[in-house]
């Protein structure tokens, strides 16, 4: 009895130490299968939810609240089941979105929470709820217009003579100015034959008129009324003569713009001088390079990932405009990351002399300057931009001084490093990234290997 009594709470404390290991192995991996069916859960549904899987995480005002359980297709739409860490009050003119963690970061939902007394019961359905961007459409929006810009320049140049085997002289333009010159040839050997032959007619219209006022006599009653009708015709008829008189002589002196159209040669010179700058600009337009990018960095002190998006239209060698959209990093009270009012914006204007690049414009939504200098066959640059002149805020009162290397490991790929608000002890960082550029021929061609 004694050795049952021992076997028997043996047993019972090897059951014990197994359900303690299950019911901590269930909550070590966040599993529900404690839970309730339907408490502290709610759901969404969404027409994509690419990047989303199980166990995502689902965060409030920055703060995780919970996971993505379930995820099932329901009539062509996806219902997402999302289960709260504990019981949360959730208004239901609250919003889902997908957000990414940054440009390049793993995706995850939020909850915009909305200001409705009124909350989703448990097991309910939260209606509002927003998809996330499609990168590959907006990666071919991206191509269209790349493909208007090149539609767009070759026309021009098309209309200037630019095409291959076509001269200036034989642009359609040019050919447009040589037939309005032919036809003001033609007229004025028109007017010039037919002078005497008019002068003729109108002296025979006179002539008549006076037989005209003898039958009159006899008949003044029948043909006053055709008297009056006849000598009205026959003023406009003068007067039009001596009008075709007098532009036939202005265009013979070479007075008035078509006169001097016709004859002056200085016109017409000054004409072709101006169709050859047209052609010319064209030319340059034809040669414009477009390039884009992107890059990612990490700061140190903020902690924090900071991407970019950049766009460059280089339309000589030595001169190129560069835009840029980044986030501000430095902003703690943005619920959203990514909103229009995180986002700062980049528009600068690069001259190069030499090894020496200049550029000043917008730098992060304020007004700045920077210098460059190229080494090593422009596989390296340094860079040094001031901008935000007037300070950050109350804890950054001093122009913003950002120092920047930057090294080509190949055509398109980089890394780059350096630092940021160097004046300012509150947010001085240093930071180290990489980064990608390609221009628009090599963009196209990566677009079509996805």
């Amino acid at each position: 009895m004694g050795n049952q009594s021992l076997n028997l709470k043996v047993g019972l404390f090897i059951l014990s130490g197994i359900a303690a290991l299950l019911f901590m192995s269930f909550k070590m991996g966040s599993l529900t299968g404690f839970q309730q069916e339907g408490e502290n859960r709610f759901h969404v549904y969404f027409n994509s939810i690419s990047g989303i899987s199980e166990k995502t995480n689902v965060s409030m005002a920055g703060v995780k609240i919970g996971s993505v359980g379930r995820i099932v297709l329901e009539k062509r739409r996806v219902k997402i089941s999302i289960y709260l860490d504990s019981k949360r009050n959730i208004p239901v003119d609250s919003v889902a979105t997908i957000l990414s963690a940054g440009m390049l970061g793993e995706s995850y939902i939020n909850i915009r929470p909305g200001v409705s007394d009124e909350f989703v019961p448990n097991d309910g359905v939260l209606e509002n709820s927003l998809d996330a961007a499609s990168l590959d459409e907006i990666m071919s929006k991206l191509s269209s217009a790349l493909d208007d810009i090149k539609k767009f320049t070759t026309g021009m140049g098309s209309l200037f003579g630019e095409e291959e085997g076509i001269g200036a002289e034989q642009s359609p333009f040019n050919q447009i100015v040589d037939n309005a010159r032919a036809a003001s040839d033609l007229l004025k050997v028109i007017l010039a034959e037919n002078r005497m032959s008019l002068r003729e007619g109108l002296s025979n219209v006179r002539n008549f008129s006076g037989n005209l006022n003898e039958l009159m006599v006899e008949n003044r009653e029948t043909f006053r009324d055709t008297l009056v009708n006849l000598k009205s015709s026959t003023s406009k008829l003068d007067g039009i003569m001596q009008n075709v008189e007098r532009i036939s002589a202005k265009v013979e002196k070479g007075e008035g713009t078509f006169g001097r159209l016709v004859n002056d040669e200085d016109v017409y010179e000054n004409i072709n001088e101006t169709l050859i700058g047209a052609q010319n600009f064209m030319g340059s337009a034809e040669k414009m390079q477009l390039a884009i990018g992107t890059r990612a960095e990490y700061q140190d002190s903020l902690q924090k990932m900071k991407s970019y998006f950049s766009l460059s239209i280089r339309p000589k060698e030595d001169k190129y405009y560069l835009f840029e959209v980044s986030e501000d990093t430095r902003r703690e009270d943005l619920q959203v990351r990514n909103a229009i009012n995180s986002l700062l914006f980049t528009l600068l204007v690069n001259k190069r002399y030499g090894n020496i690049g200049m550029k000043a414009g917008l730098i992060e939504s304020t007004g700045g300057l920077g210098l460059d200098y190229y080494a090593w066959s422009d596989s390296l640059r340094l860079s040094a931009d001031i901008f935000s002149f007037s300070g950050y805020d109350k804890n950054s009162k001093n122009p913003q001084l950002k120092l920047t290397g930057k090294y080509y490991l190949q055509k398109y790929i980089y890394a780059y490093f350096g630092g940021d608000d160097l004046l300012n002890e509150y947010y001085k960082t240093y930071f180290g990234g990489l980064g990608i550029m390609v221009d628009e021929d090599d963009f196209k061609f990566l677009l079509s290997l996805i």
